[in-house]
């Protein structure tokens, strides 16, 4: 009678470990897909973050050559801060914006020495990479 007893009670202590295990697993379990859950909403709210800064000028076509540096701008300080590279491009024989041709776009594609009218752009292409982030935007001289 008294191994009986003492074999329940052995029983019953590792029935109790072993539901105290299932309930740490369980708990670091969820603990892990709440963070996971967390890390990626903040890498959502990043990459549109970064999106609706190029995104805004989809659409329009009163864009000038200053705006277009600004995108520029916005592109080096996110290739500085986050290490993301975005091209600024704009067609009509300028190219790929770099700090030298910025400097001629505002110069020589800013004003029409014709009739001394402001030059406009739009977007043509917004491209995405892979990730998701906006990794080009190409811009072309409105009509």
């Amino acid at each position: 009678m008294e191994n009986a007893s003492k074999a329940l009670l052995m029983a019953g202590s590792i029935l109790i470990g072993i539901m105290l295990i299932t309930l740490f697993v369980y708990m670091y379990s969820n603990t892990i897909s709440m963070q996971t859950a967390y890390e990626t909403e903040l890498e959502t709210n990043r990459i549109n973050k970064i999106n609706t800064s190029f995104m805004v000028y989809n659409g329009r076509k009163d864009i000038t050559a200053q705006e277009i540096v600004t995108v520029y701008n916005l592109a080096q300080e996110y290739k500085n801060t986050d290490g993301i590279t975005i091209t600024v491009k704009v067609d009509d024989g300028i190219g790929t914006i770099n700090d030298d041709r910025k400097m001629n776009l505002i110069k020589n594609y800013s004003i029409n020495t014709t009739d001394n009218t402001v030059i406009t752009y739009k977007v043509k292409k917004i491209t995405l990479g892979t990730d998701g982030i906006v990794n080009k935007i190409t811009f072309t001289q409105t009509p």
